[in-house]
């Protein structure tokens, strides 16, 4: 199960606007809406929180605020056929372009795959001008490979979708 995307948070548990893709055992939802009607809650002495986002699955989450930048997510639903969600948000700001995807980035990678785990490590360096090389290793239940392509992106919307 993967789910990317962004939203925006009002600062008094209300989640504004959003969008979402997600993989979940192949089925394939790209552009999603995350409806108004979110909310999420945050625990100022802990740090911990939980979100929910309608329109998603799995739909509900723990958070786990690390700083002003840097949350935590955990799925707590089993809507998923293929597992939990965890990963992690990030506070974003400004505009994006072509430019804003330049240089190497670490990449990791963890899925499941049915003969086990998959993991991919690795590098990916973008061009900024809508291509990208990656470079790295995959661990797919124990079998060992590298893991290289290229390939072509879009450029990033003025959110930082792409």
């Amino acid at each position: 199960m993967g789910v990317e995307g962004q939203l925006a948070a009002n600062g008094s548990g209300g989640i504004t606007t959003g969008v979402f893709d997600a993989n979940d055992n192949s089925v394939v939802i790209a552009g999603g809406a995350i409806a108004n009607t979110s909310a999420y809650t945050v625990d100022a002495s802990t740090g911990r929180g939980t979100l929910t986002l309608s329109g998603v699955t799995p739909a509900d989450y723990a958070i786990y605020v690390i700083s002003a930048s840097k949350s935590l997510v955990l799925s707590l639903d089993s809507a998923s056929t293929n597992g939990l969600a965890a990963g992690e948000m990030d506070r974003q700001s400004g505009s994006f372009g072509a430019t804003s995807l330049t240089g190497a980035s670490v990449v990791g990678i963890d899925a499941q795959s049915t003969s086990g785990p998959d993991v991919t490590v690795g590098i990916i360096t973008f061009d900024g001008t809508g291509n990208a090389t990656l470079s790295g290793d995959e661990n797919n239940a124990g079998t060992v490979s590298p893991s290289t392509g290229t390939a072509p992106y879009t450029t990033p919307d003025s959110t930082g979708r792409f």
